[in-house]
């Protein structure tokens, strides 16, 4: 939802991370994918959709999993 509201508050640049893949019980809960996206990965599918609603937002959606690669962000902790 957050990044969502970004855009439609007119942010110029929005950057997301995340490794997984949309699943059904996404959808629920998650505002920014439909049954079609099933499967696909959540990245790509959340930078289509917020493009779709501002189009003059540069949005940067990366695949990747974060705390695999902490060593390359810093230390980070696992919270929950």
């Amino acid at each position: 939802h957050l990044a969502l509201a970004a855009v439609r508050m007119g942010f110029t640049r929005v950057v997301g991370v995340d490794s997984d893949a949309v699943s059904e019980s996404n959808l629920s809960r998650q505002v920014l994918y439909n049954s079609a996206d099933v499967g696909r990965c959540k990245a790509h599918v959340a930078a289509e959709a917020l493009q779709r609603h501002n189009l003059r937002s540069v949005v940067e959606m990366h695949q990747l999993d974060i705390l695999a690669h902490r060593r390359r962000f810093g230390k980070l902790d696992r919270t929950g």
